[in-house]
């Protein structure tokens, strides 16, 4: 039967039209709507609602382009799940002679190796996916590109040909189905017999094998086309694109329409302050605004900036299954299992699910204690005989032993497909035990809903045939593992959360979406029309011959979208940026090029030129500030008492000093597998400790010096890291041994010089009090090291530093103002002389770091040369600290400084407004 194609004027949006149209025309109870994607037929749905007005509705049946098929093809067989094709597909190509595969791979896995055959045929799934979506095989390939020319991969081809050959007999064999296979089947057996009627809505983007479905149809086919009646010469009998025509029409985009920025914070800076000239104009719902980002991975940034500037917005792929709990934490025991690493244990004891599952049975499990071990300790591996593991960190092994346990029980040695079925399915079982789920809770939904799609694999690997079975009977644990993620990988989650919100969607969603206002972000070559994806079997001339998806249809399709969408949007902005978020430079898309001769050297002027800057506004709907950086409560008791360390802090930001010296908020480092700059740190210290009280203090002779820093080391690395350390521990502690080889040089020689070490003072604890203000206030401070000089008396107060850069003491006590005055911003060494007081003749003193750095050359004593006016002053600057402690300032917020010290989230260093909410921000937004 002839498809009647009605076309919707775009003038209107594309789903209302379709929706009102539909109503007019009565729906079938047995009508089948196709829409190009599952979002348009959930908002065809509540349009048909809308529009009904009450009245009642036979709801139809709406599917989408890609799932077509299996409601039109007649005695279609279950569908084997995706992991036994791919096993029988491993197994097709196993069939081959090794010497013709080498056509594909120059190296050919063990038939064991199933990891490594799962990459191999990865690009032949794929090119068997892209054939299928056009009813071709490979086979068809090879007899078409006889006629072609310039075609030199017929040896690949013919190989590829072999497996799939193999593959469709196995599948016969074994009574397996492939879906691309049973629709080239139904085709071929004409068993597409579907007479109800069938209404296309926007499917400009069909592909070939559909289209022969159609044309075997018996039922009555309605084609609504989004275009105007003038414009009937440039679609197919089912709306798709002559693709000569669309991909080469002009098109002229008004020059009000464009704005290019900068970065992609610019775009959203740029969208933002359009919406606040339309909001002064207008008041608008959020279902009367889309926002569209062409380069999907703008979509979390946009969302996060939007609600910053107080639009609330929702990106509709927000959720990723693979990075749900339920599938993270299998990876993460996968990973464990495999490795055996302390670092992957770390990964594991991490995650959420995992650390309730082990407080069920430890409740005093403290998760963060394996970070605390190991950035003492570094180990590979958790072990009764690892150093330092009894009895401080004796739960770290029943922790380990609990997991390695599990991963017995569970998922040691080899199976086949459905006994892993069962393995996952107890794991899963075991650790969400406890879990009260409630499917109507969005908290819940989290792990509802991913663990269902897992269960859903799960069932149909539990009821494959024991030929299946048979193609691969002894998986492992990561085989499987990499099964299961490959078939869940593109499962989408629906976004948390039902409130109206402004949704952001991807490029391809935008055409069908009916608000009235939409900005389109990232309009860029690359994005719109999207990239032409390399592939090593298909490139873009052969697919354009094949009639498979090419750059040219992409373009054509790209084209036609944005007009449509010109037309049928009450307010467009197509924002261009001309650097991505990896700061490389940006092209304007072709469809902002494809426009009249008379507007194109205009165009690239725009684009070229240097963008206006934007600054994102608050919304009109911003009633309060995000900021929530409350003032800090007065502490209940008076501060009496200070190390001297902290009067830096309080320099750099007095509600960062609060933080962590009065609210006593502290940081637990990451692990990472190596020592960290405190390790390090401390490792150096403790040598020094010890070398300060021994007899060894005296000896000028540096190559015994050497020999003895250089036994002290591995002495101290043996206790603290074993005898097998990790590789980066062994390569540090040797970088230390050569620093500690050139600091017994100049150990040697300033003992030689009278230089003599009190020993009495090493690693001392001073406390002494100083009045201010007429009232005592006590300075507290640990001194590493003093020395006098035998024959002048002078004293010498060190401070040994470790750290790479071998920044010298002034440098990291002052700073140049831009009146070049020098301004203190750490009284660490200046207070060590008022520490020291007691040891001090006729103020004969040098301040100076140790320095043990990189710099070879820098190591030894760096002293600092301050006059006595200038550490009068720095003490000066220390009482007024004092007095401000007392009295409570510890506000207003400075900059945050240039390191990370763990309290960024607390004080909102990222909040965009940050600056302007700590001058504006009062006491009535609370205390902290």
């Amino acid at each position: 039967m002839p498809t009647q194609r009605v076309y919707l004027d775009w003038q209107d949006a594309a789903l209302p039209a379709a929706a009102q149209w539909l109503l007019d025309h009565e729906l079938a109870h047995d009508q089948l709507i196709v829409v190009p994607g599952s979002r348009a037929g959930r908002r065809l749905m509540e349009l048909l609602l809308e529009k009904a007005d009450g009245s009642l509705v036979d709801p139809p049946t709406i599917t989408t382009i890609g799932s077509i098929a299996e409601k039109l093809i007649t005695d279609l067989p279950a569908i084997t799940c995706p992991s036994a094709l791919q096993l029988a597909l491993i197994h097709a190509a196993q069939q081959v002679d090794p010497e013709q595969l080498k056509q594909l791979t120059p190296n050919i896995p063990d038939h064991s190796q199933t990891l490594a055959w799962m990459s191999l045929i990865q690009p032949i799934e794929r090119l068997l996916n892209m054939l299928g979506s056009a009813g071709l095989v490979p086979g068809d390939v090879m007899q078409q590109s006889t006629d072609w020319p310039d075609f030199a991969q017929h040896q690949r081809w013919e190989v590829v040909t072999q497996i799939h050959q193999q593959y469709v007999q196995l599948l016969e064999q074994l009574n397996l189905h492939d879906l691309n296979l049973q629709r080239i089947k139904a085709l071929e057996e004409n068993r597409i017999t579907y007479t109800s009627p069938i209404t296309l809505i926007g499917t400009v983007d069909i592909n070939q094998l559909t289209c022969n479905m159609l044309d075997l149809v018996t039922g009555p086919i309605t084609a609504l086309i989004h275009a105007p009646q003038s414009h009937a010469n440039h679609f197919g009998d089912y709306g798709q694109l002559d693709t000569q025509y669309w991909h080469q029409a002009p098109l002229d985009i008004p020059h009000d329409m464009r704005i290019v920025t900068h970065q992609p914070a610019d775009q959203v800076a740029a969208m933002l302050s359009d919406l606040q000239s339309l909001s002064t104009e207008q008041t608008l719902s959020n279902d009367q605004l889309t926002i569209g980002v062409a380069d999907e991975q703008l979509g979390p940034m946009v969302e996060q900036l939007t609600e910053k500037s107080g639009l609330k917005s929702r990106w509709h792929q927000q959720r990723e299954i693979m990075f749900s709990r339920p599938v993270t934490l299998l990876s993460a025991i996968t990973q464990y299992a495999r490795s055996n690493q302390t670092v992957d244990l770390a990964s594991l004891l991490r995650h959420p699910d995992m650390q309730q599952f082990l407080y069920q049975q430890l409740p005093d499990l403290d998760h963060t204690e394996l970070d605390v071990y190991m950035i003492e300790h570094l180990q590979n591996q958790i072990t009764q005989s690892s150093p330092g593991i009894e009895p401080k960190h004796g739960m770290l092994l029943e922790v380990s032993n609990r997991i390695h346990e599990l991963i017995k029980t569970h998922l040691s040695g080899k199976t086949s497909l459905s006994q892993w079925a069962q393995r996952f399915s107890d794991l899963l079982s075991e650790i969400y035990a406890s879990h009260q789920l409630k499917p109507h809770h969005p908290e819940d939904a989290i792990l509802i809903e991913p663990l269902t799609h897992i269960a859903r694999v799960l069932r149909e690997w539990f009821t494959v045939s024991s030929a299946v079975d048979q193609l691969a009977e002894k998986l492992d644990l990561q085989q499987a593992a990499e099964l299961l993620r490959g078939e869940i990988a593109n499962t989408p989650l629906p976004s948390p959360g039902a409130e109206s919100v402004v949704e952001i969607l991807g490029w391809l969603e935008l055409h069908l979406d009916d608000a009235p206002h939409l900005y389109v972000l990232n309009f860029n070559e690359g994005f719109v029309p999207g990239d032409v994806k390399i592939d090593p079997f298909l490139p873009d001339s052969i697919c354009e011959k094949l009639g498979l998806t090419c750059d040219k249809s992409r373009l054509a399709r790209d084209r036609y979208m944005l007009e449509a969408i010109m037309h049928s949007r009450k307010h467009l902005r197509l924002i261009a940026g001309k650097m991505n978020l990896r700061n490389e430079p940006m092209l304007p898309s072709r469809l902002m090029l494809q426009c009249s001769d008379v507007l194109l050297a205009q165009t690239v002027i725009d684009y070229f030129q240097s963008p206006p800057r934007f600054d994102a506004p608050l919304l009109p709907s911003k009633n309060q500030s995000d900021f929530l950086l409350h003032r800090p409560i007065p502490p209940e008791q008076p501060i009496n008492q200070l190390p001297v360390t902290a009067f830096k802090d309080y320099i750099q930001c007095p509600y960062r000093f609060y933080l962590k010296h009065i609210r006593k908020l502290r940081t637990h480092e990451e692990y990472v597998p190596e020592l960290s700059t405190m390790a390090i740190g401390n490792l150096a210290h403790h040598i020094f400790e010890t070398f300060g009280k021994s007899d060894w203090i005296d000896c000028t002779d540096d190559k015994a010096l050497e020999q003895y820093f250089s036994e002290l080391l591995d002495q101290f690395c043996d206790q603290h890291y074993g005898k097998n350390p990790l590789p980066a521990v062994v390569i540090q502690r040797e970088q230390l041994r050569l620093r500690l080889c050139v600091f017994a040089q100049k150990q040697a020689r300033m003992r030689s010089e009278g230089w003599k070490i009190i020993t009495p003072q090493i690693e001392s604890k001073h406390t002494v009090e100083l009045m201010v203000n007429d009232e005592p206030f006590t300075l507290v401070g640990r001194i590493d090291r003093m020395d006098r000089h035998e024959k002048t008396g002078q004293l010498r107060i060190m401070d040994y530093k470790t750290s790479e850069s071998s920044i010298d003491p002034d440098s990291k006590h002052r700073r140049k103002e831009s009146d070049q005055s020098m301004a203190w911003v750490d009284l660490q060494l200046p207070l060590y002389r008022v520490l020291a007081a007691s040891e001090i003749y006729d103020d004969k003193v040098q301040l100076g770091y140790c320095q043990l750095g990189k710099d070879l050359k820098k190591i030894g004593f760096d002293h600092a040369d301050w006059s006595l006016d200038e550490l009068d002053d720095a003490l000066l600057i220390a009482k007024q600290i004092i007095r401000d402690v007392r009295n409570g300032i510890f506000w207003p917020p400075h900059d945050p400084p240039a390191y990370e010290d763990g309290l960024g989230g607390i004080c909102q260093d990222a909040y965009p407004y940050r600056r302007l909410d700590v001058l504006t921000a009062s006491s009535a937004g609370g205390e902290a």
